[in-house]
């Protein structure tokens, strides 16, 4: 087919009407793809919440149901008679190096001078053992 034959055959369509049942079609068609998905559930949101509401009242229900079941306890079997055997020897560590824990000494507050008229005068030194009181009178 030449380009002119096409153009006969497109100016022949043009010509002939269209039947009104497939411009209906075609226009319910694009109107469906057209609508957005809230649109589309719009229609159907009472069916659909009157399937999933009994199913949640439905889950919720098996939920709360009780899981224990109260069973009888099993029969108790008789222990076995057990053999005495000799104590095993007990098992001597190696002996290492004696370990001695360090005591930490706590510096107390220094005591308080009880005289009336007594001056007092402590220096603190940068080591914290050391500190020097002067007292005189």
């Amino acid at each position: 087919m030449t380009e002119d034959q096409i153009r006969e055959l497109f100016r022949e369509m043009r010509d002939e009407p269209v039947p009104p049942d497939s411009k209906a079609r075609v226009r319910m068609a694009v109107a469906e793809r057209t609508q957005s998905w809230p649109e589309k559930l719009r229609r159907r949101w009472k069916w659909l919440a009157a399937l999933v509401a009994p199913a949640c009242l439905l889950l919720v229900a098996l939920t709360m149901l009780p899981k224990k079941v109260d069973m009888p306890p099993p029969p108790v079997a008789p222990a076995p008679p057990v053999a005495i055997a000799e104590a095993p020897a007990p098992i001597v560590a190696p002996l290492g190096p004696h370990i001695v824990r360090a005591r930490r000494h706590i510096a107390k507050p220094p005591r308080e001078i009880a005289s009336a008229g007594a001056n007092l005068i402590r220096i603190e030194t940068p080591d914290p053992d050391v500190v020097i009181l002067l007292i005189g009178g």
